[in-house]
């Protein structure tokens, strides 16, 4: 999906960032192999697809929502200390990372809201 971006300055890494402890560590091990970060492109979660707002239940909203933000929160305390002066913190969510997704904010929702 990358085509020629893909180049060796870039760095996957596969590894449990979903706590503030796994993401800390993720964050250090990229210090060490790299020296530093200069950037960082957080891909987390998913496409919430699931039932309408006022019908999930507290472990579909745990699930979906609550655990997810804390994930993101947990890297971003991590990385963003770790930033170089010019470096950037971006947030990919849900399927966006390939295609756009005009008035997604609607989608929970019967209708729009008022």
């Amino acid at each position: 999906m990358l085509g020629d971006a893909a180049t060796d300055r870039l760095h996957l890494v596969v590894h449990d960032y979903t706590t503030f402890a796994g993401a800390e560590q993720l964050a250090e091990e990229m210090e060490r192999r790299l020296g530093g970060v200069d950037d960082v492109v957080a891909p987390i979660g998913g496409w919430w697809a699931g039932k309408r707002l006022w019908e999930i239940d507290q472990s579909d909203w745990q699930n979906a929502f609550v655990g997810l933000a804390a994930a993101h929160v947990a890297v971003l305390r991590a990385f963003l200390p770790r930033l170089n002066a010019r470096g950037a913190y971006t947030l990919i969510v849900g399927a966006s990372r390939s295609r756009r997704f005009p008035a997604v904010a609607w989608s929970a929702w019967s209708r729009p809201p008022c």
